[in-house]
């Protein structure tokens, strides 16, 4: 699980400035055509993230390709997450960015998410810690099959023009709405 864009935008999707995941998601950065990131102050993130999703493919990893569950899964998957868009999912209010975040936003939010899963910890996460256990729920429930616990949004990711493009970003699903699965 990845917190972080996979690729640039399809010049066919159909979206003006974005990849078709991130408009269903509403993400705060959109990966426009190759070359072009909105807003622009994500550039450098985005940059990071296309490198690392590059440098793990020459490693053998692959970007998630499918939201059929017939289908067989890589041993080594790359699935990028959205934590903004995780909390949203599981019907908890997300965390508010790290610099406004209080102790009281980290304590309700764990009490929100383990009220729902079965979730420990040896002592109460802070903010990284806590995104990422709700960034990383899904490649839990990919990795068990479990495809009642995920939501899949996007399109397949493919090479086009030399550049990947789209991508699946996968969110997880509350107990009480798990009979949506893996598609929207």
């Amino acid at each position: 699980m990845l917190d972080g864009p996979q690729a640039w935008k399809s010049d066919d999707n159909g979206e003006m400035y974005c990849r078709k995941s991130e408009r269903e998601l509403n993400t705060s950065a959109k990966m426009g055509l190759p070359g072009s990131v909105l807003p622009g102050t994500y550039e450098r993130f985005v940059g990071y993230c296309l490198a690392l999703y590059d440098a793990l493919g020459r490693l053998g990893w692959q970007r998630l390709a499918t939201r059929n569950r017939t289908d067989r899964l890589p041993d080594k998957i790359l699935v990028e997450s959205y934590p903004h868009a995780a909390w949203k999912s599981l019907g908890i209010l997300p965390l508010p960015a790290k610099r406004k975040c209080r102790v009281s936003d980290l304590a309700e939010a764990y009490a929100a998410l383990t009220s729902l899963l079965p979730i420990a910890t040896s002592r109460p996460p802070n903010h990284n810690q806590m995104q990422a256990i709700v960034g990383g729920l899904p490649g839990l429930a990919i990795e068990q099959r479990n495809d009642s616990a995920t939501m899949i949004v996007g399109q397949p990711p493919r090479q086009e023009g030399g550049f990947w493009r789209e991508g699946y970003i996968a969110v997880p699903l509350p107990p009480r709405q798990r009979s949506r699965g893996w598609a929207r």
